[in-house]
């Protein structure tokens, strides 16, 4: 998906960088009083900062999971940056309704010093099977206290009412893009530490909610391999379905990391 964003940012846009990613653990080590103050925040060169505060002590949340989260500090509407402007046109929820609004961000600096932190990437990286990884990178269970890198980046900056912390809205907000590229960076950065036994390394569900993850009860599903097919609906022009073998290799997909 990220790569694909890439190839319409240069098609449709005219964009000619690379995609970029956002190492979050270097804010993240700063504590949550400066994860705030990242450069990936700013107003003028960057994506822009927060929304206005809401209390949603008592209001109902759009976010995946269950509990509030800590230490919200925003939820309206993003008000500065180039993204101040910008028309949301689907979610919260699993909808297609036409529903245009602002984009809207929460941020929760101390979720965020938790769970994007470095030694929580390096705890993950030490994962011996992609099983283990996937578990460490998602967490291991729905409670905010179990979140990790994975869902971390979601929460921290979608807090209870921000459209990043809505699993079906979250891709409305650009820095979504960033959060997943350096996701994706830190999956291949395992896979070439042994990248003779892990190149082919895939396990989990094809059904969301799948085993490990029965949040919700027993889902029926089956085993990911390599020879499972990726649906994309519409949103490739090289076609609905992709096999996981076509994206296990970066360079494969004619682009690397520079860290």
């Amino acid at each position: 998906m990220v790569r694909s964003f890439e190839s319409d940012l240069r098609d449709l846009c005219g964009y000619t960088g690379a995609q970029p990613y956002w190492d979050w653990s270097l804010d993240a080590d700063l504590g949550a009083a400066r994860f705030v103050d990242s450069p990936v925040f700013r107003v003028n060169t960057a994506f822009g900062g927060n929304g206005q505060f809401i209390d949603t002590t008592k209001s109902n949340r759009t976010g995946l999971y269950p509990d509030r989260i800590p230490g919200k500090t925003g939820g309206g509407c993003v008000d500065g940056g180039p993204f101040a402007n910008m028309t949301v046109n689907l979610g919260p929820g699993k909808s297609f309704t036409h529903n245009p609004r602002c984009l809207t961000r929460d941020f929760a600096p101390t979720l965020a010093a938790a769970t994007l932190n470095s030694d929580v990437v390096e705890w993950t990286l030490s994962a011996e099977t992609f099983t283990q990884f996937d578990v460490r990178v998602q967490g291991a269970s729905m409670a905010v206290a179990d979140v990790k890198y994975g869902a971390g980046g979601h929460l921290a900056l979608g807090g209870d009412i921000g459209d990043i912390g809505n699993i079906y809205s979250s891709p409305a907000d650009p820095l979504f893009y960033l959060h997943y590229a350096n996701i994706d960076r830190l999956w291949d950065k395992w896979q070439r530490a042994k990248w003779e036994t892990r190149k082919d390394e895939i396990a989990g569900a094809d059904t969301q909610f799948g085993h490990p993850w029965t949040f919700a009860g027993d889902v029926a599903y089956k085993n990911v391999t390599v020879e499972s097919q990726l649906d994309f609906g519409e949103l490739l022009s090289t076609g609905r379905y992709v096999k996981v073998r076509e994206v296990m290799d970066s360079a494969v997909l004619c682009y690397q990391y520079d860290g």
